[in-house]
């Protein structure tokens, strides 16, 4: 008999509120002796220790969690949008091709939603900000925010400007391009930081992979989704950006957020 995904989420839940060394010794106890649980739950905490230094939470190979954690499918409608194929997977869910179709148009999009796991106010609150950003930002060399919303199922999602590309390191070499072609890219990387920058907005994870050229060789940066928005003080807010959770690449965050000082 398959555990109960109530019951897994409610002893994961406490696992992983412990320090990591104590996880294995406290399973047995919270699971009471239970054999099925206590794999269901060591899956989970498996995927989690994973994930720890770019928070992502991959998917766990079991049809009764899958459905339990409001995964994704290819060809399912997410308010207008359908779902073609995965793009990829991130700290609070995936981001998948959709394509929507509307009298006299159709339409492409990288759609963000958020995993059932990962519902808690902070993953809310943090998707919220990344909506409010997105949406005060308009330039060239941004992808851009084209819809949003809550899906049937309750789940919050973002459409975002599907950028098909490579990333900028893999697009220079690729290319092979010569010093004067690469500053022209840089120098439209910056160009989009500092459009970012006077709507005060720090985007707080770049990277390659979040810097994509198409095929006419446009960059595009993307993923806000833990960018800062340096007028917004409210307390949720602050404990999200600043004391809270720290998510960042540790190969390219920023000596600050290393050391877990402000981000300007």
């Amino acid at each position: 008999m398959q555990a109960d995904w109530a019951r897994v989420r409610a002893v994961f839940e406490q696992l992983v509120a412990l320090p990591a060394a104590e996880r294995t010794a406290a399973l047995p106890t919270l699971a009471a002796g239970d054999a099925e649980l206590m794999r269901a739950v060591q899956r989970l905490l498996d995927a989690d220790a994973d994930s720890v230094a770019e928070a992502r939470l991959p998917a766990v190979p079991s049809d009764w969690l899958a459905r339990s954690l409001g995964e994704a499918t290819s060809g399912q409608h997410i308010d207008r949008w359908r779902l073609l194929r995965p793009l990829g997977e991130g700290g609070m869910g995936s981001v998948w091709l959709a394509e929507r179709h509307d009298v006299g148009f159709s339409q492409r999009a990288a759609l963000k939603r958020i995993r059932a796991i990962g519902l808690g106010p902070a993953a809310r609150a943090r998707f919220a900000a990344e909506q409010r950003i997105l949406a005060r930002l308009s330039h060239p060399n941004i992808a851009g925010l084209i819809d949003g919303g809550i899906d049937e199922a309750g789940q919050p999602f973002l459409a975002i400007e599907y950028v098909e590309g490579l990333p900028l390191t893999a697009y220079v070499d690729r290319a092979g391009l010569d010093l004067n072609a690469i500053l022209r890219l840089f120098l439209d990387v910056c160009a989009a930081v500092a459009h970012a920058h006077q709507q005060l907005v720090i985007h707080r994870d770049l990277k390659p992979s979040n810097i994509l050229v198409d095929q006419s060789g446009r960059v595009k940066l993307l993923d806000f989704g833990i960018a800062k928005l340096l007028d917004e003080f409210d307390a949720p807010q602050i404990g999200l950006t600043a004391t809270g959770v720290r998510l960042y690449t540790p190969g390219y965050a920023a000596p600050e957020q290393l050391r877990g000082n402000p981000v300007g």
